[in-house]
C-alpha cells in the first residue's frame, strides 16, 4: 500500500520550499544583478532596442509584438533603475540576455521572431527556423493542396 500523505515526502517539502523562495522576490532580488546586465553593461544595445522598436513600421505583426514586449519590460527596468525587475520579468526578457550573451564568433540559431530584430540591432549572427506550429501549418497546407 502507497502512502498518501505529502507531508512525509521529502520532494514534495522541497519542492513547496522552492517555490517558496521563487516567489520570494525580494530574497531573489538581493542576490541577483540581472538589472547591472542591462542598466550598465549592456546599455548602450538596451537603448539601441528601444530605437528600433520605435522605428518599426507593424509593431503589433507576428513578427515584431515579441520584440516589442521585451523592449517595453526593458523600458520598465530602466526607468525603475532596476526596481521593476522580478524573477517573472527576467522570465519575459529571457530573449535579450540570450541574445546579448551569444558569443561573437556562433551563429544564433532559434525559432523566436523576437531575435530577428534583437541580433540585427547588436549585429549578431543568427538564423531563424520554422516553428513546430509553422512546419505542422506548412505540412497540413501542401497536404491539402495535393487531394
Amino acid at each position: 500500500m502507497v502512502s498518501t500523505q505529502t507531508d512525509q515526502n521529502p520532494v514534495s517539502s522541497q519542492l513547496e520550499q522552492f517555490i517558496q523562495e521563487f516567489n520570494d522576490t525580494d530574497d531573489c532580488r538581493s542576490k541577483c544583478n540581472v538589472d547591472d546586465f542591462f542598466l550598465n553593461r549592456f546599455k548602450t544595445e538596451v537603448e539601441a532596442f528601444f530605437e528600433q522598436a520605435k522605428n518599426l513600421e507593424r509593431p503589433k505583426s507576428r513578427e515584431n509584438k515579441g520584440f516589442v514586449g521585451i523592449t517595453e519590460d526593458l523600458r520598465k527596468i530602466t526607468k525603475t533603475e532596476g526596481k521593476a525587475c522580478s524573477c517573472r520579468m527576467c522570465g519575459r526578457i529571457g530573449d535579450a540576455i540570450i541574445a546579448l550573451e551569444a558569443p561573437e564568433n556562433m551563429q544564433l540559431e532559434h525559432t523566436d521572431y523576437a531575435f530577428d530584430n534583437l541580433c540585427k540591432v547588436i549585429g549578431k549572427l543568427h538564423k531563424r527556423h520554422p516553428s513546430e506550429i509553422e512546419i505542422h501549418r506548412n505540412y497540413n497546407a501542401s497536404s491539402s493542396k495535393e487531394n
